[in-house]
């Protein structure tokens, strides 16, 4: 059974302010709660409509179709949504080492999950976000990602002043579409793989801490790759030359 509080807290949570106010986020689906909760964070309570899959240990309520659609944000819900609290982040930054992903204004929660997700299959511990990049939090990011935001340390701050810090012991390659072709160059072991916003691209402002510009060359008609995609090329060259 699910109580009108409940209710209000999870609709409550679609919202950026709220989540952060309440240190919780939605997760929608048994897949996706079963990848959350082997990573380890935690599950603060289940809402499901049938059984769950015995992977998933924490406690749950049963709830009805009607009272699933109130609190779904998708179009199209799971039989599964659960409340999980945002993790405490670090108070000192973690040293970084091999490949980190920099992400300045990246708007589109789906590309912010997917590039999350690529950055577990690579095994990429650590995204660095500007202030102004999507919630990592929002829900169509979790539903994206695929658990990855229990795995990947997200970090969000002064992107520009953080890259300032690492240059000195990192190369910094800036995704751009008139950069130089990846495949021509020859990836050292420590860098930061810097992704713009996927309509302007990378601000003129990093043209001071990027190393080099780099390009996934192509033939066709598009005028660029969409951003997730190219994040994803781009980590898979590095790991082949590593």
């Amino acid at each position: 059974m699910i109580t009108k509080n409940e209710i209000k807290l999870l609709r409550s949570l679609r919202t950026k302010k709220n989540r952060q106010e309440e240190g919780l986020f939605v997760v929608e689906g048994q897949k996706v709660l079963t990848e959350i909760e082997e990573s380890g964070l935690e599950v603060v309570k289940v809402f499901s409509m049938g059984p769950l899959d015995n992977k998933i240990t924490a406690s749950w309520s049963d709830i009805s179709e009607r009272e699933l659609r109130e609190i779904s944000s998708l179009v199209a819900p799971n039989d599964v949504v659960a409340l999980v609290r945002i993790p405490q982040p670090p108070k000192e930054y973690q040293k970084l080492e091999g490949l980190v992903i920099a992400l300045d204004n990246v708007q589109d929660p789906g590309n912010l999950g997917s590039i999350l997700r690529s950055a577990d299959w690579f095994g990429i511990r650590t995204i660095l976000c500007s202030e102004d990049t999507a919630d990592v939090y929002n829900s169509k990011v979790v539903q994206a990602s695929m658990g990855a935001i229990g795995r990947v340390n997200t970090v969000y701050g002064n992107l520009h002043s953080r890259l300032e810090e690492l240059k000195g012991g990192h190369t910094i390659y800036g995704a751009s579409v008139k950069g130089t072709n990846v495949y021509e160059l020859s990836w050292p072991k420590e860098v930061v793989l810097l992704i713009g916003n996927e309509a302007r691209g990378l601000g003129a402002q990093y043209d001071s801490v990027v190393t080099a510009h780099i390009s996934i060359p192509g033939s066709g008609g598009v005028e660029s790759l969409n951003a997730s995609v190219a994040c994803a090329v781009l980590c898979s060259e590095y790991r082949r030359q590593q």
